[in-house]
C-alpha cells in the first residue's frame, strides 16, 4: 500500500511483502524511528544527570548557607540588653488594666478568666534578649509591636525601686532611729565598718561588672545568640516562666465561620523577678558574657 491508501502496481521482492521502492522507504522509518528512541533516550539520560548534579548542588548549597548562618550567629559579637515596663520602676506600686498574670497552667495557652491585672509590688517582669544593634533601637521596635510605649531598657545602673506596707515602714524609722541614737557612742572603727557596708551596697548598681559596654546600658558578648538561650534556662530554672497576657498584642483575626475573633498576645518568655534578687539577674547575665565557655550551651 502506498501512502495514499492505493495498491502498489509493482511486484513484491522474493521473500518480502513489498516492492524494491517501498522497502527502501520501510528501512529509511525503522532507521529514523529507531534514531528518535535512542536520542530520547539519551536526552532523558542526561536531564536525569543534571538534574542529579544540580539537585546536589542546591542541597550542598543549603546545607553551607545553613551552616554559614550558624557561623555567623556564633562569631559576631552584639549585646545582652534587658528591659521592663516603665510604670514597673514608678516610685509607688502601679497597674495596669491591659496587663495580666496568668495562672499557672501545663500548657502555652492562657485561659483569660483566670488572669489577673498584674501586681508590681513585689516582683518585676524583665525581659533578656540579644541584638547586634543598638539595645535602644531594640527596644524601639518592640514597643512598635506590641502596641505600647512603655517598654524601658533596664541596666544595672538602674535602681529597681522595692515596695513596703506601712507596717515595715514604721519598723524601718524605728530602726533607723535607734541606728542613729547608737552612732552617737560609735568609735572611728565602727563609722569605717558603716562605710564599707555602704559601699558593698552600691556595687550592685552595676560599676563593678565588667561585661558592660562602654555606656553600661547594656552586656557585651562574643556569642550572643548562644549567651541568650544560656541565661534564659538558667533565669527559668530559677524563676519559671514569666506567662503574660498583653490586651496591647492581642490581635483581630477571621475564624473558620467567618467570625471576628480576638487572638490572645501571650509573653512566654518574661521572667519574674522578686525586686530584691535583680542583683542576681546582673550576676547571671555578666557571668555568662565573660565566661570562657560561653559557646556551649548550659545544661540544667
Amino acid at each position: 500500500m502506498t501512502k495514499k491508501g492505493l495498491q502498489c502496481k509493482l511486484s513484491a521482492l522474493p521473500n518480502e511483502k513489498v516492492c524494491h521502492v517501498h522497502i527502501k522507504y520501510q528501512n529509511d522509518t525503522r532507521n529514523k524511528n529507531n534514531s528518535s528512541v535512542k536520542t530520547a533516550t539519551s536526552k532523558q539520560k542526561n536531564s536525569n544527570y543534571n538534574y542529579n548534579n544540580n539537585l546536589g548542588k542546591v542541597k550542598n548549597y543549603k546545607y553551607e548557607n545553613y551552616e554559614k548562618n550558624l557561623s555567623e550567629i556564633d562569631e559576631k559579637p552584639g549585646h545582652i540588653y534587658v528591659f521592663t515596663y516603665a510604670h514597673m520602676m514608678y516610685s509607688t506600686p502601679t497597674e495596669k488594666s491591659y496587663l495580666h498574670l496568668a495562672a499557672p497552667t501545663n500548657t502555652r495557652g492562657i485561659d483569660y478568666n483566670r488572669t489577673t491585672p498584674f501586681d508590681t509590688s513585689d516582683k518585676i517582669l524583665i525581659k533578656v534578649g540579644y541584638t547586634r544593634k543598638s539595645p535602644e533601637i531594640r527596644v524601639n521596635e518592640w514597643r512598635e509591636q506590641c502596641g505600647h510605649s512603655e517598654f524601658i531598657l533596664l541596666y544595672p545602673g538602674c535602681l529597681v525601686p522595692t515596695y513596703q506596707n506601712l507596717e515595715n515602714k514604721k519598723k524601718q524609722k524605728i530602726t533607723l532611729l535607734s541606728k542613729m541614737m547608737s552612732k552617737l557612742s560609735l568609735s572611728n572603727n565602727r563609722k569605717r565598718n558603716d562605710d564599707k557596708e555602704i559601699l558593698l551596697n552600691r556595687q550592685h548598681t552595676g560599676r563593678k561588672y565588667t561585661g558592660l559596654n562602654s555606656t553600661k546600658t547594656c552586656f557585651v558578648s562574643n556569642n550572643p545568640y548562644q549567651v541568650e538561650q544560656n541565661i534564659h534556662r538558667i533565669l527559668r530554672g530559677r524563676y519559671g516562666y514569666g506567662k503574660m497576657f498583653c490586651e496591647g498584642c492581642s490581635r483581630q483575626k477571621i475564624d473558620s465561620n467567618k467570625n471576628t475573633v480576638k487572638t490572645l498576645g501571650i509573653h512566654t518568655e518574661w521572667f519574674l523577678i522578686p525586686r530584691n534578687e535583680m542583683g542576681i539577674v546582673w550576676e547571671v547575665i555578666n557571668e555568662q558574657c565573660n565566661s570562657s565557655s560561653n559557646t556551649r550551651f548550659f545544661k540544667t
